[in-house]
């Protein structure tokens, strides 16, 4: 399960001009820097590092971007950072796919220890859900990122 910032689609579309291998014929591609079917975080580092070697004489920004792109993964990445909340709110989540009962990551930085959102087992990025006070349950919060959000003090959209 991996957290990844936005300049990932950014640095994957000038990757993509250069490797031919992940154009399909009809306009779409996969995405190739998304770090999804991976065996583990260090799988994924030398994989951007691979890139990075490959593209160093060729494209230094895009090198030193793929570079940069590594190390806000890895920032963005550890885990005890994270907090993990337990949705208690009705159902299935008022629609949002949540279930009552379940834990989920609320991912952070200790950098920017901001909510960006909710992560499961099962998902690979991080999704906005609406942050009502009365619908979770805080179970670890080393930032405090959690509380300042469902106290309406982090930004995070309330439903």
């Amino acid at each position: 399960m991996f957290s990844y910032p936005a300049e990932l689609d950014a640095i994957d579309e000038l990757l993509a001009e250069y490797e031919e291998s992940g154009a399909n014929g009809e306009g779409c591609r996969a995405s190739l820097l998304t770090p999804y079917g991976k065996g583990s975080y260090e799988e994924y580092y030398s994989e951007l590092e691979g890139y990075a070697d490959k593209y160093k004489e060729i494209d230094p920004g895009l090198a030193d971007a793929l570079l940069m792109l590594r190390d806000a993964v890895k920032a963005l990445n550890v885990k005890e950072h994270w907090s993990v909340v337990r949705y208690v709110g009705e159902g299935h989540g008022a629609g949002f796919g949540l279930t009552q009962g379940r834990c989920y990551y609320w991912p952070c930085s200790a950098e920017r220890p901001e909510y960006e959102g909710v992560i499961d087992d099962d998902e690979f990025t991080s999704y906005l859900y609406p942050c009502d006070a009365d619908c979770w349950e805080i179970l670890e919060d080393p930032t405090g990122m959690a509380a300042r959000a469902l106290s309406g003090d982090a930004g995070a959209a309330h439903g």
